[in-house]
């Protein structure tokens, strides 16, 4: 890691804190060794013990070599590695609306609100303890059972419609692969296409301004039932499942007349 690196901003820099990129997921859930968090605090259960060099011996190639034995995440492909990526499976979907993180974020930006009084890196609005520690993190849902976290899933409800389609982005997705296409001149872990830094309702690639950390939002509530579409059997509402209203284009839903609410909207209106 470059020294001092302090990816989200917050003062602590990655090396001491347990959520880089303030998505409220510990980065230990998004390093990609898939070591047990027992207890949810964001630190490794290590049951193999520390070495003399401070590293768990579990997630070394031997005990004190200093070697990493895994490749840290980078789900998307696109250079930054999931700890400090926004949105880990590039479907323009936050993390943060992903990762069963119940954080403040408003306005909807990817990133969780509010200071950090314990110094741990995890915003206190995610932070379930006062001290070093998340205090309790659940693990991220894998709402299709399919093995693989809905930050990391391009279909997280195994409808056969994409997240990104599920999320109104389906425009830019021109390779119909599922993930947003184009640069990410920030370099959070958002494309530009989908990436609204100061929050104006213009995405980067369309915005003067310069880029900032954070713009992706939660997803859309269709039907407003508190469910994301990216998680609903049935995003509109109309009792037919959303695998038998896929339209004639594989994964890519039929054309909706609802139109779609955010989740910011629909908790404002409760």
């Amino acid at each position: 890691l470059e020294e001092d690196t302090d990816t989200d901003g917050d003062g602590v820099p990655d090396d001491l804190d347990l959520d880089s990129d303030d998505d409220g997921l510990p980065d230990l859930a998004e390093a990609g060794h898939g070591q047990p968090d027992g207890n949810g605090d964001g630190v490794l259960d290590c049951a193999g013990g520390f070495g003399a060099n401070g590293l768990c011996d579990d997630v070394e190639t031997a005990p004190d070599s200093g070697a990493d034995d895994y490749d840290l995440a980078d789900t998307d492909g696109d250079g930054v590695p999931d700890f400090r990526d926004l949105d880990s499976d590039d479907d323009g979907v936050s993390d943060l609306g992903e990762n069963g993180t119940t954080c403040a974020d408003t306005p909807p930006d990817g990133v969780c609100d509010g200071g950090d009084r314990d110094r741990d890196g995890i915003a206190d609005s995610a932070d379930g303890t006062n001290g070093f520690g998340a205090g309790g993190h659940p693990a991220p849902p894998d709402t299709d059972g399919d093995g693989t976290p809905d930050f990391r899933d391009l279909d997280s409800d195994g409808d056969g419609v994409f997240d990104l389609d599920e999320a109104g982005h389906g425009a830019t997705d021109a390779d119909d692969d599922g993930q947003v296409d184009g640069p990410d001149e920030d370099g959070d872990g958002i494309r530009d296409a989908i990436d609204d830094s100061d929050l104006d309702g213009t995405p980067d690639d369309a915005d003067p301004d310069p880029g900032a950390f954070g713009g992706a939002g939660p997803g859309l509530d269709t039907d407003g039932d508190g469910t994301p579409d990216q998680r609903d059997d049935d995003a509109d509402g109309d009792t037919v499942l959303d695998s038998d209203e896929a339209g004639p284009q594989p994964r890519k839903p039929d054309s909706n007349p609802v139109r779609p609410r955010s989740i910011a909207q629909n908790e404002d209106a409760l």
